[in-house]
């Protein structure tokens, strides 16, 4: 019966190398309190989780609760500031510069 568990094995790595990872896109705003609580509590308990992180594709939106006029004005909720950060933070994402990271 030795083959019957090596057969399980093999069969459970081709089906996990198989499966789509799941997507999972943050929505957040810079300077949001409950966004900052959120991610460095429970959004980097997952990603620092190497298990679930090779099952997931992750993604953030820098936007979280602004509004465009129709002028194409940008207003954010935690104000001026935080619209000025947004915009870093997606330049950071799409490489225009680099901001390093906090440890």
């Amino acid at each position: 019966m030795p083959s019957v568990p090596l057969l399980f094995v093999f069969v459970s790595s081709v089906l996990a190398q198989a499966a789509p990872k799941v997507n999972v896109t943050l929505y957040s705003e810079s300077l949001c309190p409950d966004c900052q609580h959120y991610i460095t509590t429970s959004w980097w308990d997952m990603w620092s989780d190497t298990s679930v992180r090779e099952i997931i594709n992750w993604g953030q939106v820098v936007w979280g609760n602004a509004r465009m006029s129709p002028s194409g004005a940008i207003t954010c909720q935690h104000g001026p500031a935080e619209c000025d950060l947004n915009i870093m933070q997606v330049r950071n994402m799409v490489g225009e510069f680099a901001i390093g990271s906090c440890s």
